[in-house]
């Protein structure tokens, strides 16, 4: 058995059951995903927070809920899936507003590269943008509302955001603008 089977050589790549062009909307939103979980497995290993780390494994691997959600066919969508997206979902805005009551957390904007595993952070942070837009696209493109993962997309980007700022808080790094209005850029 080979992990190169050839079969992708035409330009198209297998989603579920069909096979689809790798420039398809669908295609990129797909690789952004796994662009992000990658990204997170980055982020994870230079990650000095064990809770922290904990938490970065549980959203990679949700990642293949929402993949599986975005590929399927619009008349084949598993309800479980979407339950387990909103689940996480609540468990995700619950840990952001955790996070933000944490004093100074707000107080400073982050230039990355103060700390190797807060700058990885960052860079997933970005990961996750690229995916949530290229979702957006994806769900106008083809009428679908993906309401979930979209979402789910947005708030993950918040919170990796967040966890970029404890790691440089509990390591003593400021950002680049001290008393700066706080907050995640581009949300």
């Amino acid at each position: 058995m080979s992990i190169s089977t050839t079969r992708g050589d035409d330009g198209t790549t297998q989603v579920g059951a069909r096979r689809v062009s790798k420039s398809s909307v669908e295609a990129e939103v797909l690789g952004a995903l796994d662009e992000f979980g990658a990204a997170l497995g980055l982020a994870r290993a230079l990650c000095p927070v064990s809770g922290i780390r904990d938490r970065v494994e549980h959203l990679q691997r949700s990642l293949f809920t929402v993949a599986a959600e975005v590929g399927a066919p619009p008349g084949q969508r598993d309800a479980r899936a979407r339950e387990a997206l909103a689940t996480l979902l609540d468990e995700v805005t619950e840990e952001v507003h955790r996070l933000e009551k944490r004093e100074g957390m707000l107080q400073d904007w982050a230039l990355p590269g103060g700390h190797a595993g807060a700058a990885a952070m960052d860079l997933a942070r970005t990961a996750c943008r690229r995916a949530e837009r290229a979702l957006v696209r994806h769900a106008e493109s083809a009428g679908l509302p993906l309401l979930l993962p979209r979402a789910l997309l947005n708030r993950m980007s918040d919170l990796i955001w967040l966890y970029g700022r404890v790691i440089e808080m509990d390591a003593g790094v400021r950002g680049a603008l001290r008393g700066g209005r706080g907050g995640e850029p581009g949300s």
